[in-house]
């Protein structure tokens, strides 16, 4: 198997196995694609899995309030991971496979990653984890910063050679991801809802 193969070749280059899988565009949650996971990742001594639930779907905010955010094709998308994703959470979970209980990521990449995208995500999770008494919750946030890809440079040919980076590789998008992680607001936010940041390392 392709993914039997990348998780050896992690851990001959690592010496040991990642504390966490997700895939590309989240695939690793669609039908077919998760019942593999489930029995070949805890073979390989893997704890943790991304579950992309996101957030302000799963709260049942309607389409019209998320216009501003993403066009219709981007949002059906994200419908369907978020929905693939509440399918495998329980067939993962069975298998031992830990997973945040919320993520935010698909409605706050690039320049959607501000203060006020962040706090109605974070205020539809609190809110749903209180309705089913959990205090706490932990949340996954994925961000993908750094510097725009450049199509001419060799060594940055992103997810495959022969394609060359994307176009969201190579866009100012990455940038402000970074710059937003590194703003006050950033730490701002994280505090007014009392957070602590963690990396999957500090929970396994």
């Amino acid at each position: 198997l392709e993914v039997e193969k990348q998780l050896l070749a992690f851990e001959d280059l690592f010496g040991m196995p990642p504390f966490r899988v997700d895939g590309h565009q989240h695939v690793h949650v669609l039908p077919g694609v998760r019942e593999v996971l489930s029995r070949l990742l805890p073979r390989h001594g893997v704890r943790w899995i991304r579950i992309p639930e996101e957030a302000l779907l799963v709260s049942g905010m309607p389409d019209h309030e998320l216009a501003g955010l993403v066009d219709q094709s981007a949002l059906k998308f994200y419908r369907e991971v978020s929905d693939q994703a509440s399918a495998a959470r329980p067939i993962f979970q069975a298998a031992g496979l830990r997973c945040t209980d919320a993520f935010v990521g698909m409605l706050t990449m690039g320049r959607n990653l501000t203060a006020n995208s962040l706090k109605r995500s974070l205020t539809a999770i609190l809110k749903l984890h209180q309705l089913g008494g959990e205090a706490s919750p932990t949340i996954e946030l994925m961000t993908h910063p750094g510097y725009p890809l450049k199509e001419a440079d060799p060594v940055n040919q992103g997810c495959a050679a022969q394609l060359g980076p994307d176009d969201f590789s190579r866009s100012l998008d990455r940038a402000h991801e970074m710059a937003m992680l590194q703003s006050r607001e950033f730490g701002e936010v994280v505090r007014a809802f009392s957070g602590q940041l963690y990396g999957f390392g500090d929970l396994a």
